[in-house]
């Protein structure tokens, strides 16, 4: 009986490229529920949509309040990172005096 054995050698430059899958960043709000979290994290990955400008237009009309919250998420996100940019603005300042 003989025993017949195949082996096949792939590539490594091809291996590589279908083991890398197209990975997007979702710029999600951290205030965001945790269905509208996903919702975003689901439409922003493929690197196509901005969640931020079309989930409260397209809750508008439908779903006020969910428009409003995802506006108001963003807009929270917004003032957090302003007040962390200023606080890194001010150069700290530091008074010495002397009695000499």
């Amino acid at each position: 009986m003989k025993l017949i054995s195949t082996v096949v050698f792939i590539p490594a430059i091809a291996l590589s490229a279908i083991s890398i899958p197209h990975n997007a960043i979702a710029e999600c709000a951290s205030q965001l529920t945790p269905d509208d979290m996903h919702e975003c994290i689901m439409m922003e990955g493929n690197g196509e949509i901005s969640y931020r400008e079309w989930a409260p237009e397209f809750y508008m009309e439908f779903h006020p309040e969910k428009s409003a919250a995802i506006k108001a998420a963003y807009e929270a996100e917004d003032r957090k990172a302003a007040q962390k940019e200023e606080a890194t603005e001010k150069p700290s300042s530091m008074t010495i005096s002397s009695t000499h």
